[in-house]
C-alpha cells in the first residue's frame, strides 16, 4: 500500500524543498495546502474522539503532526535510502500512533 502512494515521489516534498525559503505565490499555495492537510487530519481525529473511537485526551493537532512526520519519514526512507522495509516500518509506526489514541 505505502509503496504505491509514492512511486513517482511527492510533489509537495519537492515543492517544500524548493520554495520553503522563497516568498511568493507558490510558497503561499504550498503552505495553504499543507495547513489544509494537517487540519483535515485533525478533523478526522476530532471525529474519532466524538464517536468514541479515540480517547478524549487525544490531541488532534499532535496526531496530525506525527502522522505527517510519519509520511515524510516514509518518503525519505523509501525514496532516498531505498529501504525495502520502509513500508513495514511505516505501518508499524502508524499502528502504534493509532493505538496510543484509541479509547
Amino acid at each position: 500500500m505505502w509503496e504505491d502512494l509514492l512511486q513517482g515521489g511527492c510533489i509537495f516534498v519537492t515543492g517544500a524543498a524548493e520554495y520553503d525559503d522563497q516568498p511568493g505565490p507558490m510558497r503561499d499555495a504550498l503552505v495553504t495546502n499543507q495547513r489544509d492537510w494537517l487540519d483535515s487530519i485533525a478533523t478526522v481525529v476530532r471525529t474519532a474522539v466524538t464517536e468514541g473511537d479515540f480517547s478524549e485526551d487525544s490531541d488532534p493537532e499532535q496526531f496530525a503532526f506525527e502522522f505527517n512526520a510519519l509520511t515524510l519519514a516514509y518518503h525519505h526512507a523509501s525514496r532516498l535510502l531505498d529501504d525495502d522495509r520502509a513500508g513495514d516500518r511505516a505501518r508499524v509506526t502508524f499502528e502504534a500512533l493509532v493505538a496510543r489514541h484509541k479509547a
